[in-house]
């Protein structure tokens, strides 16, 4: 499960910011959460650290990165955000139900 900053760090990959890459110098970026993403393959990027630290050339956010991202929103919505589907297939059993009820109407009428 992405923690809020490695999501933080992902979204920003996925805006394209860090375009020129990112370094220790990068105050927005917790250097440790990149790397980890980087370890775990959510975050594609040429290693070109050096004795002056670490540094990453061309990060880009990976396809297992963008589903980890897509499931850290999804977690993080509401639960009536969630119940959208379900209030489709609610209307449609209560128009299927109607239908049955008129036909019932009907069949007792006729009777």
């Amino acid at each position: 499960m992405l923690t809020q900053e490695y999501a933080k760090i992902l979204q920003a990959l996925e805006d394209g910011q860090f375009a020129n890459g990112v370094d220790e110098s990068v105050h927005d970026v917790n250097m440790d959460a990149f790397e980890e993403l980087w370890r775990v393959n959510m975050i594609k990027a040429i290693d070109a650290g050096s004795m002056d630290g670490r540094c990453y050339l061309s990060p880009k956010i990976t396809i297992s990165g963008r589903q980890a991202l897509v499931d850290y929103h999804e977690q993080k919505k509401g639960w009536w955000l969630k119940l959208n589907g379900w209030q489709q297939v609610l209307s449609v059993l209560v128009g299927v139900a109607t239908i049955v009820g008129a036909i019932a109407t009907v069949y007792a009428a006729v009777k």
